[in-house]
């Protein structure tokens, strides 16, 4: 934190001790978040450090601690440049970007860290971590360097690939010698390419976002068995409001949407996957948001690979009301499944949940909520698990 501190110092003094910076406008904020759960069911383990992870036994458990989503930032301006930083709990670089619109035009562009363009943010679910049923049913890709190109309601981007890997191939040049394996080359073309389009009237909006990412495995011995895993996401929402009532409704269609970089905590709901018995070696590896790739061995020993596609389809809910300028009601459930030919079964999670949000001050919110999970596993016949949630979220803006 002090590390933090001095880094701020620094910028304040930079900005006050510069004359040609006296038409730069600072605006310096923050955001400290408490959350407090109490969880008890199958599978508590999922936000909670103190369980083993052992999603098969039922537990209880407190969580008590600082969100890692609290944040401390600038919004900077000056003329037709704009930037933003921002640095969460750990000093973790969340964004650092800047936008050039030039006067009187319709049109920017952004060079730097933040949301990329295929994010939908329509839940106001704050359990665990503002989860906002980002990872059981949004669409959501998170912050990523990119350049983007935005005008009135659409932006195209193209994003850093972050999830490009070997995927554990090792590909034998000798096979009287498999301590010589070397690991497959991964090579990446092209960014990944997101494009979204927002409208928004008085009383409805709606978005359409997309998304498309490739990367190819390749043998470093300069021959066959190299293999593509190829991405992509297309989805929407949108909402309506009542006076001081609302409906939104969001989903998404995906393949392999683990590879591209879409959050589903699939690894953490499902742990392995479970494969029916087909004609392949064995798995190489995988989640159940993700491709699967196998591999067979030839009878010289060479390991050639193969990938299945895994595809994903999501759909949330949400209608609120707002009582009045402190108390707000609102109430959410969401959906999404995993399917591969290979799957003994679809992976599947539902989760709801109810709150009332409350303002005690300007910036000061207290968010009391319940909710319940439900996960199908991959295994046929085996009973899904379940856990539920009450507690609350503390958040003081400054």
């Amino acid at each position: 934190m002090k590390k933090l501190f001095v880094i701020f110092a620094a910028l304040a003094l930079v900005a006050s001790a510069i004359p040609a910076m006296a038409a730069t406008d600072w605006d310096f904020y923050g955001s400290a978040r408490m959350a407090t759960w109490y969880q008890d069911g199958e599978a508590p383990a999922l936000y909670n450090a103190h369980d083993n992870g052992n999603m098969n036994e039922s537990d209880s458990e407190l969580t008590w601690t600082l969100q890692g989503n609290s944040r401390i930032g600038a919004k900077v301006k000056h003329g037709t440049v704009s930037g933003y930083f921002e640095y969460g709990t750990g000093i973790n670089l969340r964004k650092l970007y800047a936008t050039w619109k030039p006067e009187n035009a319709s049109w920017s562009l952004l060079v730097g860290q933040t949301y990329t363009p295929l994010n939908i943010f329509y839940s106001g679910q704050v359990y665990g971590v503002d989860e906002g049923q980002l990872s059981t049913g949004q669409a959501y890709n998170g912050r990523h360097g990119m350049i983007q190109f935005a005008i009135d309601g659409f932006k195209i981007a193209l994003v850093n690939i972050t999830k490009a890997s070997n995927l554990g191939a090792m590909f034998r040049s000798d096979p009287n010698s498999p301590e010589l394996d070397a690991p497959g080359d991964v090579d990446v073309y092209l960014p990944k390419i997101e494009a979204a389009y927002h409208y928004g009237a008085d009383q409805f909006f709606f978005d359409v976002v997309a998304g498309y990412q490739t990367w190819t495995v390749e043998n470093p011995n300069g021959f066959g068995t190299d293999f593509t895993v190829d991405s992509w996401v297309f989805g929407g929402g949108g909402g309506v409001n009542f006076g001081p009532a609302y409906i939104k409704g969001a989903a998404y269609y995906g393949q392999n949407i683990g590879n591209y970089g879409i959050w589903t905590n699939a690894s953490g709901y499902f742990g392995g996957v479970t494969l029916k018995d087909n004609a392949y070696t064995g798995l190489l590896a995988s989640d159940a948001a993700s491709a699967i790739v196998t591999y067979n061995q030839d009878a010289a020993g060479g390991l050639s690979y193969d990938t299945e596609d895994t595809n994903s389809l999501s759909f949330i809910g949400v209608v609120g009301f707002k009582v009045n300028d402190m108390v707000s009601l609102e109430a959410g459930g969401s959906y999404i499944t995993y399917d591969n030919d290979l799957f003994v079964d679809n992976a599947t999670v539902y989760s709801f949940y109810a709150q009332a949000p409350l303002t005690l001050a300007k910036g000061v919110f207290i968010v009391p909520e319940a909710g319940y999970y439900k996960i199908d596993q991959l295994t046929s016949g085996q009973d899904g698990e379940s856990f539920w949630y009450f507690g609350a979220k503390w958040q003081i803006n400054f």
